[in-house]
């Protein structure tokens, strides 16, 4: 919810420095999440039966490796290229009986598509080779030999990334001298700007800070009038133009939030076919103009240097793996500024831009290995995907926040603002939690007795089943410890509160639990909801009355079925978000934007189709066989 704030917070600021008026800016937790869940929304509630998202979770080129000491390696080479070349690097170094089997078994259409593995029989011989091949080196090992180039990398803890990152030169995470507990691991800043450098400083504990400040601020005189540059504005960003270089989650999940502040935004892609490409862009490019273009040839870099001067960006997003790709196509910070002075442009990627790290190929997966975020869920145990691309979605939704960073920025001061931020300083962010536990002991004792922590008061929450479904419940450990004493739940059995209560309520309904902890006054300190599957959910909130729906069904350009679309939470009382259409098909507006350059093309030239629904039997059929296999495969 406070990332939403923060968004709508800056979104208005952006439209007061415009008309010179504030607004009332809202959101919630409730609507917040679900819109954090917007894959699973999409895979449950009706998806186009082209897509086999379980095929692609399957393929043995994603998913972790054992090595022979005993720690996992995380791989992702789903891309053709990127799967040629572990072929090449394996060969050099000493597994070319290994690379020959594999040619042997590899078919034709898994080469062209290694997310899309043509047979379970071809993914299980493909498996067995891949075994032998990780279990004759360390995961270092294996890390140092193929992680520069490609996405394999040794699964981490958190404190280990954390402490690698820091190593590495990155900004990930940094060292803080506390004035209670001496030096302490702290997350590093959320976005990064060249023309605003972020400033980390430990917390204040001098006696009256808070009061001085308030009053500081209640002293200071009130800021200055501007003169508004426009009457009215009928959204945040009306007129504001924004190129969107970006593909797959994260670049285009920022730039849809700008369109939904009411950006004009050009989405320009590279053709593909992939299929999971195609799926992504029918969750993340509402709202935009959808235009592919080529631009690895000379020609293709002309055009698109074309198109943007045509359409003269406010502000540009890429999520290139680094700057050095953006030079070379032309489109780097440096170029772009000199060609539109005051354009505010975001670079995101996996690694960020300083380290050693910043080089490497990087995708949700990876970074949720690398980052510790599979081991937790995995309960450190054998690395598993958590099914969401949360890490992805996050930082997209930071993406938007530095490009309403920057807009606000240019409002004020008519200068341009490059601004960064990346997958894996996303990770930490979701795990201050884990981060905080593994330094709590050696904080307490720094602090000699001047804090303390009391572990009856921690909050432990968790989902548990009743007879009539599933139930998040949460409260302070001491409190469950004593409600579970009442149940008859014997002390030697109440450590772990939230596994002995899952043992005792599924003996009962939801409802039943309810009055039992109204009864024993425990109501206003533990709670116990209803967990409802995404179904459900998008349901209930369908049916909630008041400003524009946050879930429907709507009618999706390319597609024969209507599909289940989730809106922006944010309200903003002045200047609403647009109500945005559902995405266009891929390149439909290809034709009128090469036309910006002087290039005539053919009417649907450039627009890449959904996949054909197959029939619903034989789709359900491959779902659950290549769903069964990811299970047993350990990749879900």
């Amino acid at each position: 919810m406070f990332p939403a704030l923060r968004r709508g917070v800056l979104a208005a600021l952006v439209a007061r420095e415009r008309t010179g008026r504030g607004q009332r800016v809202a959101t919630t937790l409730y609507h917040a999440n679900l819109f954090a869940q917007i894959l699973q929304v999409l895979t449950k509630t009706g998806v186009p039966r082209g897509f086999l998202p379980l095929k692609m979770i399957g393929t043995p080129f994603m998913g972790s490796w054992l090595c022979c000491d005993g720690r996992y390696v995380y791989l992702h080479i789903t891309l053709p290229a990127h799967n040629a070349r572990i072929l090449e690097l394996l060969e050099e170094h000493g597994h070319a009986e290994e690379v020959r089997r594999l040619r042997a078994v590899l078919s034709p259409a898994t080469q062209r598509d290694p997310s899309q593995v043509k047979s379970i029989a071809e993914a299980k011989k493909l498996r067995r080779i891949y075994e032998r091949i990780f279990l004759t080196r360390s995961a270092d090992d294996w890390e140092a030999l193929l992680g520069k180039e490609l996405c394999c990398i040794k699964v981490r803890t958190i404190d280990e990334w954390v402490r690698d990152s820091i190593a590495a030169g990155m900004s990930d995470a940094c060292e803080l001298e506390d004035p209670l507990f001496g030096p302490l691991l702290a997350p590093g800043p959320a976005v990064s700007s060249a023309e605003r450098p972020p400033r980390l400083a430990p917390r204040r504990l001098e006696p009256g800070a808070l009061e001085a400040l308030l009053a500081r601020w209640e002293a200071a005189p009130p800021p200055a009038e501007r003169p508004a540059t426009v009457a009215a504005l009928a959204h945040p960003l009306e007129g504001i133009r924004v190129l969107d270089l970006s593909r797959v989650i994260a670049g285009p999940c920022a730039a849809r939030v700008l369109a939904e502040l009411g950006a004009d935004v050009l989405s320009l892609q590279s053709p593909t076919g992939l299929d999971w490409a195609l799926s992504f862009h029918l969750l993340f490019n509402a709202g935009k103009r959808s235009a592919t273009l080529d631009s690895t040839s000379d020609e293709g870099k002309r055009k698109l240097l074309a198109i943007a001067d045509a359409f003269a960006p406010h502000a540009l997003i890429q999520n290139y793996r680094h700057l050095e790709i953006s030079r070379a196509i032309g489109v780097d910070p440096e170029a772009m500024r000199a060609r539109f002075p005051g354009l505010v442009y975001t670079h995101l990627n996996a690694y960020g831009n300083q380290g050693v790290w910043r080089d490497r190929p990087g995708f949700e997966q990876v970074v949720q290995a690398v980052s510790g975020i599979q081991l937790t869920y995995g309960r450190g145990e054998r690395p598993r995907l958590l099914p969401t691309p949360v890490i992805d979605i996050g930082s997209g939704l930071l993406g938007a926040f530095a490009t309403l960073l920057g807009l606000y920025h240019r409002e004020r001061t008519g200068e341009g603002f490059f601004a960064t931020t990346h997958l894996t300083r996303m990770a930490v962010l979701f795990q201050l939690e884990f981060i905080a536990r593994g330094q709590r002991e050696r904080c307490l004792a720094r602090a000699e007795g001047r804090a303390r922590f009391e572990p009856g008061r921690e909050i432990v929450a968790g989902i548990v089943k009743t007879r009539d479904g599933r139930a998040c419940l949460a409260g302070p450990r001491a409190e469950l410890v004593r409600c579970l004493g009442a149940l008859g739940v014997e002390e030697r059995e109440r450590g772990d509160p939230i596994a002995a209560a899952a043992r005792v309520l599924r003996r009962g309904r939801l409802a039943e639990w309810q009055e039992s902890l109204a009864r024993q006054g425990l109501a206003e300190r533990i709670g116990i909801i209803a967990a409802p599957r995404i179904r459900r959910l998008c349901d209930e909130i369908r049916g909630e009355a008041g400003g524009p729906p946050l879930v429907r069904k709507r009618a999706y350009p390319g597609c024969a079925v209507p599909l289940t679309f989730v809106g922006n939470p944010l309200r903003l009382s002045r200047t609403p978000l647009v109500e945005v259409a559902p995405p266009p098909l891929r390149g439909q507006h290809t034709r009128e934007v090469l036309a910006l350059c002087g290039e005539e093309l053919p009417e649907g030239a450039g627009v890449s189709p959904y996949p054909k629904n197959k029939p619903l039997l034989l789709w359900l059929l491959t779902v659950l066989r290549w769903g069964y296999f990811a299970w047993r495969s350990g990749n879900i």
